[in-house]
C-alpha cells in the first residue's frame, strides 16, 4: 500500500516537473524573442536619432545660408553653389557613418 503511494506522489511529481520543464523551455525562447526584438528596436532608435541630427545640421546650414546678405552678386546663384556644397557634404557623412 505504502510502495503504491509512493509511486503515484513520485509519477505525480515527474509529470509536475515535465509541466515546469515546457514551462521554463517556452519562457526561455519568448526572453530570447524579446531580447532580440529590443535590440532591434534599439538599432531604429538609433538610425532614426542619427535621422534626426542630420536633419537639424541641414536645418542649421540652411539658416545660415538664408541669413547671408550678399551684396553685387546673385543671390540664387550663390544659395544654388552653397546648396551643392551642402549636398557634397551630406554625401561625405553618409559615405563616413557607413564606415
Amino acid at each position: 500500500m505504502k510502495n503504491d503511494q509512493l509511486t503515484n506522489k513520485l509519477n505525480s511529481l515527474e509529470r509536475k516537473l515535465k509541466v515546469l520543464l515546457n514551462e521554463h523551455s517556452t519562457l526561455r525562447q519568448e526572453v530570447e524573442m524579446l531580447s532580440k526584438e529590443n535590440e532591434e528596436l534599439k538599432s531604429v532608435i538609433k538610425r532614426k536619432d542619427e535621422d534626426v541630427q542630420s536633419y537639424q545640421n541641414k536645418l542649421n546650414i540652411s539658416t545660415i545660408v538664408n541669413s547671408i546678405e550678399v551684396e553685387n552678386t546673385d543671390t540664387s546663384e550663390l544659395r544654388a553653389l552653397l546648396n551643392s556644397y551642402i549636398e557634397e557634404i551630406d554625401k561625405c557623412i553618409a559615405y563616413l557613418s557607413i564606415k
